[in-house]
């Protein structure tokens, strides 16, 4: 037989070492694997133990559920409890993620800071409307600059200073370079799982379209306002000479009766005006002039009689005038100032000379023992027709007539 081919001295204990050291490696790192992943690995040979062969008792073990313990404490994980917990982070982060992107984005200003009003977070928008870098913005006091840029600055930090909500407060900020924003200011509080109060988020909504919109609005609302004032006035002035007309006439002599009668004022009179010759002026000067005469009668009326009083056109020739609160002897002498300085207009007359103008008054003075508004109106009128039977350019009280 022949010898067999032995290998060089130290040969044998140097490959079996090497193989050896080998081995214990890959084992640890099969070991890590399954400490990392749940995972427990077949069973591999050791330089010091044979392989594991099949036997009932480890078969057994090795259908129990397979544990990773935990990196700092001493407890046992199921692959499902730790894929959760992995899949739990990464939702968690991706929250986090997009919260921040929705924070840095959002076109609404977002301040965040502590209790003691120390701003941690400040995004783009808040850099547009206090015209502020972040960078300048972080650690400054959120109190402060509430507090300084805008007129409600005291009332802002007293509320922040004692923790109190603010939904959608209109106010206006004012930037360090003096650009002023109409702002809605919502002010809630973080807190902590016992319902302390932790941290200040103020989101600032800038409001400058909607205030806008809204002072267009109020500036329509005035000028129809306005309009319909006007309207109501022409509804109830005479465009011919300016006074009221018959219909408002109406309107304020029930009026006022009503409020003699309930005892508001102890006594009301009523002036009667007719333009004496009036229809001449018409035919030998033509409309023109009368319209002039009707004009210049109204004008003295305007300059003559009393704030209170209530000078009207009824209707052609004829004017009237309330006096509220004005007894027999203040209407006559009322009366008498207009017919004085009626006849002492000069009306031109274009290409000839100008006319002079004269009236007849007649003046009733009411009181609560007569009847109605309507024989009040007629008593008076009475009393002026009186005046032009009896010469014209003269004033007649209706006491006088049934003296």
């Amino acid at each position: 037989m022949k010898k067999a081919i032995q290998p060089p001295a130290g040969t044998t204990g140097t490959r079996t070492g090497a193989l050896q050291r080998g081995i214990v490696l890959l084992w640890s790192v099969v070991a890590l694997f399954v400490r990392i992943f749940g995972r427990r690995p077949k069973a591999l040979p050791t330089p010091d133990a044979p392989a594991i062969t099949a036997d009932p008792e480890l078969a057994v073990i090795a259908e129990k559920p397979k544990l990773t313990r935990h990196a700092s404490r001493d407890k046992m994980y199921s692959p499902i409890i730790v894929d959760e917990l992995i899949d739990k982070l990464r939702r968690q982060n991706g929250q986090i993620a997009f919260l921040s992107s929705v924070f840095k984005s959002t076109s609404d200003a977002v301040v965040v800071a502590d209790l003691s009003g120390k701003i941690t977070m400040f995004n783009k928008g808040a850099e547009n409307i206090f015209e502020l870098d972040e960078t300048m913005a972080l650690g400054d006091n959120l109190f402060r600059l509430c507090t300084d840029s805008t007129p409600d600055g005291p009332r802002i930090g007293r509320l922040l200073v004692e923790n109190k909500r603010i939904e959608n407060l209109r106010s206006e900020l004012v930037g360090v370079a003096g650009k002023r924003t109409p702002v809605l200011l919502t002010v809630n509080f973080v807190e902590d799982d016992g319902g302390v109060p932790v941290a200040i988020v103020a989101v600032i909504k800038d409001n400058s379209q909607t205030e806008s919109l809204l002072a267009e609005v109020t500036q329509k609302k005035e000028e129809v306002e306005r309009l319909y004032v006007e309207v109501e006035k022409l509804s109830v002035t005479d465009e011919k000479t300016g006074l009221y007309n018959s219909r408002y006439f109406q309107r304020q002599i029930a009026d006022e009766y009503e409020r003699m009668k309930r005892g508001h004022m102890a006594e009301l009179s009523l002036v009667v005006i007719d333009i004496d010759f009036f229809k001449k002026f018409n035919d030998t000067y033509g409309h023109q002039t009368g319209d002039d005469v009707l004009k210049a009668v109204a004008e003295v009326l305007k300059r003559v009689v009393r704030k209170i009083d209530v000078p009207c056109r009824f209707g052609g020739e004829e004017f009237m005038v309330i006096l509220p609160s004005t007894g027999r002897e203040g209407a006559l002498r009322l009366a008498e100032r207009i017919r004085t300085a009626v006849a002492e207009l000069k009306v031109p007359v274009k290409g000839k000379s100008d006319v002079s103008v004269t009236i007849s008054l007649g003046v009733r003075t009411h009181s609560p023992k007569d009847s109605t508004v309507g024989m009040f109106i007629h008593e008076a009128d009475e009393a002026m027709y009186r005046a032009k039977q009896t010469g014209r350019n003269r004033t007649c009280t209706f006491e006088s007539m049934a003296a």
